[in-house]
């Protein structure tokens, strides 16, 4: 059973939304693609300044599955369908995947799937959906990674604080005994909300802006109802990069828990600011839970354990146009790991959602744009050994599968091998 002793007292109930109500910032995702160990201690520095990029893993050492190369340690999980759950289990084999090994696997549900049960939604999103899945899932996965998102309706708005808190405590009590989810032996794991910083219906589900200072504490509120000592672990960010949402993962602001940064002005900017550009998305998340823990029954030093985010901007430039990642410019998964220096050192990092293909048009080439990007998706989680974590969108059918049947593709078997090169075509250049 899931253990919530440690995870806040539901007798409290939801604190008054004492909400700061910041301007929404514009958007401009609309038309968006569907996205549909212990970490170590925090440095003991105060600020983030000019902290540098985390060197490329010598992936070249460790010897992977089947006598490959350029194997690392993170974990491939699995995305949302039930039908994903085969091919998930015949990868792992292909990987030479330990049974001992845990099993990762992630959903999508509405926020307050709970007390507002919508007819029509698709698996998860209805409740009986969800506890469908959760049944099949207590013999194919050891680790659940739920996401919320809103209910993709033009008539729904961000929720309070207070709203979100009261939804998330009901949720957490399904797994009680005598509740729905009371069977469920795994762990759970939580990311608040699916790409706050993408105004549209395919990411936040929402089409109304949700500040940064909102989806932090939408995060704050989770995590102080769900505690690693419980057994239960939330993700900030689960931020999206593609399209517009790609500068939203800026390093605009060198120190991150500055209370003289706003909302338009960075006190000190970072190195790479060098035209005064005003906090990005993920400056005025950072600063937001930097100075805001102690709010919310949380340490002033507090980090969070785990940030997610979802690739798709760097791994689809790749696929599409032969983007390199090979500078904090033109890789957004550099401009994180530059982000995340200094007090945020410490914080683990999780890919919870990418595919190879699944978003490119046309669909890439089975035997050289799809293998190669495969690789390219492997480098660019081994840029540093904080990615723990590779959740992947989706193992059969769609736009980009790694089998074929009950056949790997090239791919796969890349993916499996968690290869860092394919020599079945020449693949452009990576920059890593």
């Amino acid at each position: 059973m899931l253990c919530l002793a440690a995870c806040g007292d539901p007798g409290e109930g939801p604190r008054v939304d004492g909400d700061a109500s910041p301007q929404p910032v514009p958007s401009s995702d609309a038309g968006l693609p569907v996205d549909g160990g212990e970490p170590s201690e925090p440095e003991a520095s105060t600020a983030d300044t000019d902290a540098a990029v985390d060197a490329p893993t010598d992936s070249s050492a460790e010897a992977g599955p089947h006598g490959t190369t350029g194997y690392t340690g993170f974990d491939v999980g699995m995305n949302e369908w039930t039908a994903e759950f085969a091919p998930f289990q015949a990868f792992r084999m292909a990987s030479g995947t330990r049974a001992s090994e845990p099993r990762y696997c992630h959903l999508y549900t509405y926020w307050n799937i709970t007390q507002s049960d919508p007819p029509g939604g698709d698996q998860t999103h209805t409740l009986s959906g969800l506890i469908q899945w959760m049944g099949t899932a207590e013999s194919q996965c050891d680790e659940v990674l739920i996401t919320f998102q809103g209910k993709q309706s033009a008539a729904e708005s961000a929720p309070t604080t207070a709203q979100f808190e009261t939804a998330f405590v009901a949720f957490l009590r399904l797994a009680d005994a005598g509740q729905p989810l009371a069977a469920w032996n795994g762990k759970l794991s939580f990311t608040p909300w699916n790409e706050p910083n993408n105004q549209n219906p395919s990411g936040s589900g929402l089409t109304s802006p949700i500040t940064p200072e909102q989806a932090a504490q939408y995060y704050l509120v989770a995590r102080e109802h769900c505690a690693p000592a419980a057994g239960c672990r939330v993700a900030a960010g689960d931020f999206a990069t593609n399209g517009a949402t790609a500068s939203d993962i800026e390093w605009n602001c060198a120190d991150d828990n500055d209370p003289a940064n706003t909302e338009t002005h960075c006190a000190n900017p970072s190195s790479e600011n060098t035209t005064g550009a005003a906090p990005s998305y993920l400056d005025r998340y950072k600063n937001f839970i930097a100075n805001s823990a102690t709010q919310f029954a949380l340490p002033a030093s507090f980090r969070p354990e785990v940030l997610a985010y979802h690739p798709w901007q760097d791994v689809n430039d790749y696929i599409q146009s032969s983007q390199a990642c090979s500078t904090y410019q033109n890789c957004v998964t550099r401009r994180l790991l530059q982000s995340l220096g200094g007090t945020w050192g410490g914080v683990e990092l999780w890919d919870d959602e990418i595919g190879v293909g699944l978003q490119t048009s046309p669909a890439p080439s089975e035997t050289t744009t799809q293998p190669c990007g495969a690789a390219f998706l492997v480098q660019l989680t081994n840029l540093s050994p904080r990615f723990t974590r590779v959740y992947f969108m989706t193992f059969a059918g769609g736009n980009g599968p790694l089998f074929d049947g009950a056949t790997l593709r090239p791919a796969g078997v890349v993916l499996a091998a968690r290869a860092t090169s394919y020599g079945g075509a020449k693949c452009a250049p990576t920059g890593m």
